[in-house]
């Protein structure tokens, strides 16, 4: 709500009253003690009548004074106020502009460090600056010092936003764990921090705690991955956000198409699995063929791999290094 205008100063129609008075004013006391002097008779009265008009003249002129003052205080008040709102408002823009391509950043790296394809000298690490700790952490699961890193840069959120992106890349082969309270809890403190977005944070809430299947909720898992490493105004992010915003019933969209799109944080994985699938691995192994049937929504192939004895409590993680010799055959 805009601030009123400060009162205009009354240098109109009051002006010229307050002089009139004033001039009237010294004019009588001027013609009392004349005629005091002269002796006229009355001249007590004269001198009374002087008296009040001088006592009127110099009230007047007292709260002139104090309006003036007034109203130059709260021109003042109002001027530090303006100054002050813009300059919180530069700050939330500055604020903004650095911590959300922050948050994709450490979202996008979280998820690669996953994969265990984090390459050091990507654009988003360097950005981060967590190269010289990721060419450290040679364990998947040494996080301390990357996390470390970005919150002292960058803030917990910043920190956070990694573990959540490194979390929900995790969970593409574990989906069930979703339905656990304490992951989903984690999920949603961690994509508050992530996004500001209120709306958002409770959809996404909601359709994990009401789907338990598996394959559902590893296609919707992928879409939150894909929203938490986009920056938050591209076009495709607020495609993707009203996706999530309406649940399962949107998975079977199309997905999002533009030319600020990014790369796909699980596109690594799909050609992992892609070699794996290539060399026959998925007809002997019924946790590979799960994967395959969730990534490639074919529910059908979901359920036979179930049948036939698949885990959908394995992380992708175990998968590659189940087979890390196909892999590393295929170069």
């Amino acid at each position: 709500m805009a601030d009123s205008d400060p009162p205009a100063p009354d240098d109109g129609l009051g002006r010229h009253v307050r002089k009139a008075v004033l001039l009237t004013s010294l004019l009588v006391t001027a013609v009392g003690l004349l005629l005091y002097a002269l002796g006229i008779p009355g001249g007590d009265i004269y001198l009374f009548v002087a008296g009040l008009s001088g006592g009127a003249a110099v009230a007047e002129a007292a709260e002139a004074l104090e309006r003036r003052d007034a109203a130059r205080e709260q021109e003042e008040v109002l001027r530090r106020n303006r100054e002050l709102r813009d300059r919180v408002s530069a700050l939330k823009q500055q604020i903004h502009t650095t911590r959300e391509p922050a948050l994709r950043a450490a979202a996008a790296v979280g998820s690669a460090f996953a994969m265990r394809n984090t390459n050091p000298d990507s654009e988003d690490a360097a950005f981060l600056g967590v190269s010289d700790e990721l060419r450290s952490a040679h364990d998947v699961n040494d996080t301390f010092g990357i996390c470390r890193t970005i919150k002292t840069r960058w803030g917990a959120h910043a920190s956070e936003s990694f573990m959540l992106g490194r979390q929900l890349t995790s969970l593409l082969g574990a989906p069930a764990f979703l339905a656990q309270d304490e992951t989903r809890s984690l999920i949603h403190e961690r994509l508050t921090l992530r996004t500001d977005d209120a709306e958002l944070v409770a959809a996404v809430d909601r359709a994990v705690q009401d789907q338990t299947e598996p394959g559902p909720l590893a296609r919707y898992t992928g879409l939150i991955l894909r929203y938490v490493t986009l920056h938050s105004t591209s076009a495709e992010a607020k495609q993707l956000r009203a996706r999530l915003l309406r649940g399962y019933e949107s998975l079977d969209e199309e997905p999002p198409s533009g030319d600020d799109s990014g790369p796909d944080p699980t596109s690594d994985f799909r050609r992992q699995l892609a070699i794996l699938v290539a060399a026959g691995v998925h007809e002997r192994d019924p946790d590979v063929r799960l994967f395959l049937g969730v990534l490639t929504h074919d529910t059908a192939m979901v359920s036979e791999a179930m049948a036939n004895g698949a885990d959908p409590n394995v992380p992708d993680l175990e998968i590659l290094r189940r087979h890390r010799n196909v892999l590393d055959a295929a170069g």
